[in-house]
């Protein structure tokens, strides 16, 4: 199931925690909630990505791009991603996700 409270919090929280250059790097605090485990009840490695979307979507925010993207109708599409999976995240860890261009 794709997580669309998740999605909607970023969309509303992004605009309040202010401005940000679109090459700093953004840092959201997450939890690991039971939607987002697999059978060995840690966190899915395909719900990882998803919520490497929500670091997109924050500073696309923040920086302004994405009001840039809509009036140009423009996509965002990512070409392709590499993830090295270096820790376990168990169900309701809380974890750090940064992201930057």
């Amino acid at each position: 199931m794709y997580p669309y409270l998740r999605t909607i919090k970023v969309f509303l929280t992004a605009k309040r925690k202010g401005d940000h250059k679109l090459t700093d790097v953004s840092i959201m605090k997450m939890t690991v909630m039971p939607g987002d485990i697999d059978v060995f009840m840690e966190l899915n490695n395909g719900r990882f990505l998803t919520l490497m979307d929500f670091g997109r979507f924050d500073v696309a925010i923040r920086s302004g791009f994405l009001t840039q993207v809509r009036d140009k109708k423009w996509g965002l599409t990512v070409a392709g991603a590499s993830v090295r999976f270096r820790h376990r995240l168990r169900l309701f860890q809380k974890f750090e996700l940064h992201s930057q261009v």
